[in-house]
């Protein structure tokens, strides 16, 4: 999907992530007004990253944006 769709999805409460983040261990929680926090999975747990405003070229042009499947 694209990152228009991905962020679609986190503002209803998705967290979503892209091969980028992904090859990372990192996904995105939307926030509110435009923020989103990224999230690192450390041992299987999610770790506060830093508070994301603004994306880099490569996370708005990518296709493979999607959601990060809920384990509960």
């Amino acid at each position: 999907m694209t990152i228009i769709e991905a962020f679609q999805k986190a503002e209803n409460g998705a967290l979503i992530t892209n091969g980028f983040l992904k090859g990372r261990d990192h996904f995105l929680k939307y926030m509110g007004l435009g923020v989103f926090y990224e999230y690192e999975l450390v041992n299987g747990k999610p770790g506060f990253k830093y508070i994301v405003r603004e994306f880099p070229i490569s996370y708005i042009i990518s296709i493979d944006w999607e959601i990060v499947p809920n384990e509960n």
